[in-house]
């Protein structure tokens, strides 16, 4: 088994089951994700979402015909939702466990990929260019992409895996250096993003139409990994 395997969060046992290799300090930065997005699906009413930032996770469906793409939402929107809703709880409850079965990591993969695609949004993250980044809040924004960028990608590698790998019981403990080498320094003590036990904290997703202020009540984000989009 490589050094870069024994790194890995997520990893897929003999028993078909995934196993969780997630710090403590990751761990409570995911138990936030599923109440902080879900206030912002809290936006996404009437048939249309709420947000521009919500639209990727409701793209539509007739780009040229207004009428239909109306009532598709009006039909569809209520499903969608509860589809992303799902995923969270999922997420929610399982928070803070060392081993998943398949629907359960599917869900992870669901809500973590919601998230990193709303807060990639967000911030401007595109194929082209790199994000620009306004202020700290826009740093820990991009910092907690970055992070589920690279725990999204595991969790699809997991999921797509060959033959089981053989477990053994150190491999339910987080890697010594959870961070490896991450590109430009991105590590939990990144500049510019709050004390994870700290009170300054980030409003990392949008809570509705109405939200002018870029500080307030919101998971903290200050993590590092590879970007993708």
């Amino acid at each position: 088994m490589s050094s870069i395997d024994r790194g890995r969060r997520v990893r897929r046992g003999q028993d078909g089951k995934y196993i969780l290799r997630i710090p403590l300090i990751e761990r409570r930065l995911l138990a936030d994700i599923p109440e902080a997005l879900g206030h912002a699906l809290d936006a996404a009413t009437d048939g249309v979402a709420g947000t521009p930032e919500l639209m990727r996770l409701f793209p539509p469906a007739y780009t040229e015909d207004d009428d239909a793409e109306r009532s598709y939402r009006e039909l569809m929107q209520g499903e969608l939702l509860e589809e992303h809703r799902l995923a969270l709880s999922v997420l929610e409850e399982t928070a803070n466990a060392k081993e998943l079965g398949d629907e359960q990591m599917n869900g992870w993969l669901s809500a973590l990929n919601d998230a990193r695609l709303v807060l990639g949004t967000t911030i401007g993250v595109s194929e082209e260019s790199e994000p620009v980044l306004a202020n700290d809040d826009d740093r820990a924004r991009y910092s907690l992409y970055l992070y589920l960028s690279v725990l999204v990608e595991e969790i699809v590698d997991a999921l797509a895996g060959g033959l089981p790998e053989v477990v053994t019981e150190s491999d339910y403990w987080p890697p010594e250096d959870p961070w490896g080498d991450p590109p430009d320094g991105l590590r939990w003590t990144a500049p510019g993003a709050p004390n994870v036990h700290g009170s300054g904290r980030v409003p990392i997703f949008p809570s509705g139409p109405d939200d002018e202020s870029d500080s307030g009540d919101g998971p903290d984000a200050n993590t590092g990994g590879s970007a993708r989009q």
